[in-house]
């Protein structure tokens, strides 16, 4: 699905960023990403507010006020700041069990 973002925070421009296909809409997982950062660095979150926040956006990151429009979903904007050689780790979008049907 390609989109446009010609309507973002200054402070998002020039950014490398990581989205998943829009044919995951409905993936569900409790898969982690986890990486070191090399840097010191700002990472933002963009999060759908439709579903519920997972624990680690809440206690890890502040929601900036700031939103964005991907497709047709508006999403909130968190943001840390993370040192060099820290760990980050963003846990899955369910704690649950898997669905039964989609």
């Amino acid at each position: 699905m390609e989109e446009n973002y010609t309507v973002i925070p200054q402070y998002l421009r020039g950014s490398e960023y990581i989205r998943t296909p829009n044919s995951d809409g409905k993936y569900w997982a409790r898969d982690q990403l986890q990486f070191i950062a090399g840097m010191k660095m700002h990472i933002y979150v963009l999060h759908d507010d439709t579903v519920k926040r997972p624990e680690f956006l809440v206690s890890d990151y502040k929601d900036t006020g700031d939103n964005i429009k991907v497709g047709n979903v508006v999403m909130s904007i968190f943001h840390r700041v993370a040192e060099a050689g820290e760990s980050i780790i963003m846990a899955g979008n369910s704690d649950g069990d898997a669905p039964k049907v989609w």
